[in-house]
């Protein structure tokens, strides 16, 4: 199974894998881990990835570009990825979500910051959009 995550902190999801249980199914190959930094999409010449949010409001949000880009190469070089997106308005993740998902070959964790990602996104690449609880991150990566 290999489990990408589209993350601007790689570093902050790292660490899980790097002792344990996870540590060893990556040393037997039965799990393969990589990272996707939607800022090597960017367009702009400061590599900027966040945006002001279409409707207004307070806050900046992911911009749209970097991560339709990175997704889209994803999908171009990964048969059967599935992209799950994490946010605090996404469908309760249970058990049975665990279950069905360790059926698949590939998926990958979209990990938001700031006010969240441009819905463009999600409606656009979600297979799966999911809340791990009711309460404030400091970033999509601890529920990735």
């Amino acid at each position: 199974m290999k489990f990408t995550f589209v993350t601007l902190f790689a570093n902050l999801i790292e660490g899980y894998f790097q002792d344990s249980i996870l540590k060893r199914a990556i040393d037997k190959n039965i799990l393969e881990i990589d990272y996707v930094n939607p800022r090597n999409f960017s367009t702009n010449k400061h590599m900027k990835v966040d945006d002001t949010a279409v409707g207004g409001g307070a806050g900046m949000v992911m911009n749209p570009q970097p991560l339709f880009d990175a997704l889209l190469d994803l999908k171009k070089n990964s048969d059967n990825v599935h992209i799950v997106f994490l946010t605090p308005v996404g469908k309760p993740f249970k058990q049975n979500d665990a279950k069905r998902l360790a059926r698949k070959k590939h998926i990958t964790f979209v990990s938001g910051r700031y006010e969240g990602i441009d819905e463009r996104v999600i409606e656009k690449f979600a297979d799966e959009v999911y809340s791990i609880g009711d309460y404030v991150l400091t970033g999509g990566e601890l529920a990735s």
